[in-house]
């Protein structure tokens, strides 16, 4: 199943979703020589929530602009493109067509 780890461990992460496996990235990333290790109770990882998502790489366009939501989604499709590309994991950027179905949509539409 696993493999004993007989060494003392800095950080334990428990889980391998989107979460549990960018943490663990960033923790190893910024301290090279730390003991880690991730658990997961299921047999593959990503299996839960972050394995069944939309594979949508959001663009916050439903956001208020300059808020908190919109910033944290455009940095995150950036820093995510990016990633992907450095990896060689393949990643689609084709746009988005957005539509006012009536009349009063249009204001909405025009402040995105």
């Amino acid at each position: 199943m696993g493999t004993i780890v007989k060494t003392p461990l800095d950080v334990v992460v428990i889980g391998s979703g989107l979460i549990g496996l960018s943490t663990a990235m960033s923790l190893v990333t910024r301290n090279p020589n730390i003991h880690l290790t991730v658990i997961e109770k299921d047999r593959e990882i990503s299996s839960q929530q972050s394995g069944h998502n939309s594979g949508v790489i959001h663009s916050g366009i439903y956001y208020k602009p300059g808020s908190m939501k919109s910033k944290f989604c455009v940095e995150g499709r950036s820093s995510i493109t990016k990633f992907c590309q450095e990896n060689d994991i393949p990643v689609w950027t084709c746009g988005k067509l957005i539509v006012a179905s009536s009349p009063k949509d249009l204001s909405r539409l025009n402040n995105l």
